[in-house]
């Protein structure tokens, strides 16, 4: 059987036209079958964080 893998990127650039000065903030690579529980938990988890901390340091909240 194929395994299905999904690689999740976060980062930051100073807008959508700005391919200069991205800074790549977390890169998660993952095996689909494999991390299942691990995706639903940890992963879930910590890319929930990170996305709001990079909102309240760039968007000003975040809440």
């Amino acid at each position: 059987m194929s395994h299905r893998y999904v690689t999740v990127t976060v980062e930051t650039r100073a807008s959508e036209d700005d391919i200069c000065g991205e800074e790549i903030t977390a890169i998660y690579n993952l095996d689909l079958e494999e991390d299942a529980s691990y995706i639903d938990g940890q992963v879930h988890e910590d890319l929930h964080d990170h996305l709001r901390n990079l909102l309240a340091q760039y968007g000003g909240g975040g809440e």
